[in-house]
């Protein structure tokens, strides 16, 4: 740990920083933004294909493959000779049929390549170890034999970059940068989205009332977590030295800009799908419309 501190020292040095800029802030932000596109960016690039790939080709395979799916485990039930109830029946049928789903989207997931398990784990299981190793290396720099040199120096309202912030300025940002990045996701959320997030609401909500249980999905459980996770971070930010303040709300914002680019894309493939429906859709009409009209001008014959 000792050489890796010498080794930033020596880094804040040789950058060609402008001498009214603090040079040690400035290392810390440009090793945390490094850090993040070296280590970090390229895995959750990966999720993002990932998940694309499921919206674009396994969610359409599964949703033409569900009527012919519907038939089935009505002729399977219909073979078998189950009997009883039509409530019971049909709670069978609802059984049978999302277990037939699963099992065929679980198929399409591995042909695709695109295990949903994990895509979401995976942008966390590399951003854990980054963050907490360079938080620990971060919080070491900030006491001796590096405080001489770090003590000195102040940033916006840190007067210490050994010294947690007095005003708890920074650590309240990082609680705020924090939550933004938790409900971009809904301020951004494109329609088909908030679509399937109200069904998901719906089925569970019907299930209950069905006195049966219904596990939301995962994206809907990590919300409130990571909204109290964001209050959680401003209290520990608090009691930490400036060079990890920095370092998390470095880290916190280059995450929520990362955010914004990716749903702003997102934004842009919904919208030319939706165009090429219409599109398409517009096309089959004046094709329909051009063979009524060519039927209709043909001369009858007498």
């Amino acid at each position: 740990m000792d050489g890796a501190g010498n080794a930033f020292l020596d880094l804040a040095l040789a950058l060609p920083i402008p001498p009214e800029w603090p040079k040690y802030t400035t290392a810390i932000i440009v090793t945390t933004v490094a850090s993040r596109l070296i280590f970090t960016l390229p895995f959750s690039l990966l999720a993002r294909r990932r998940n694309i790939r499921v919206d674009e080709r396994v969610e359409p395979e599964l949703k033409a493959m569900s009527k012919d799916l519907q038939r089935e485990e009505n002729l399977k039930m219909i073979q078998e000779g189950v009997t009883g109830t039509q409530e019971q029946l049909n709670k069978m049928y609802r059984e049978r049929f999302k277990k037939a789903m699963q099992a065929k989207r679980k198929e399409l997931l591995k042909k695709h390549n695109a295990s949903s398990g994990l895509t979401t784990i995976l942008p966390a299981l590399t951003q854990l170890p980054v963050f907490f190793g360079m938080s620990a290396f971060f919080a070491r720099i900030a006491y001796p034999p590096y405080t001489d040199l770090l003590d000195t120096e102040t940033f916006f309202t840190l007067t210490s970059l050994t010294h947690a912030d007095p005003t708890a300025t920074i650590p309240i940002l990082l609680g705020f940068v924090t939550l933004a990045n938790t409900e971009s996701a809904n301020w951004f959320m494109p329609d088909r989205v908030k679509a399937a997030d109200e069904r998901d609401r719906k089925r569970v909500a019907e299930a209950v009332a069905r006195k049966e249980f219904a596990m939301p999905a995962i994206n809907r459980l990590m919300r409130p977590a990571m909204r109290i996770g964001s209050i959680g971070r401003i209290v520990v930010a608090m009691i930490a030295p400036g060079t990890v303040q920095i370092y998390w709300l470095t880290s916190a914002t280059f995450g929520l800009l990362q955010t914004w680019v990716f749903d702003f894309l997102d934004r842009r493939r919904y919208a030319r799908k939706a165009a090429l429906k219409v599109v398409e859709a517009v096309s089959a009409k004046t094709a329909s419309s051009a063979a009524t009209a060519a039927g209709a001008a043909k001369p009858k014959r007498t």
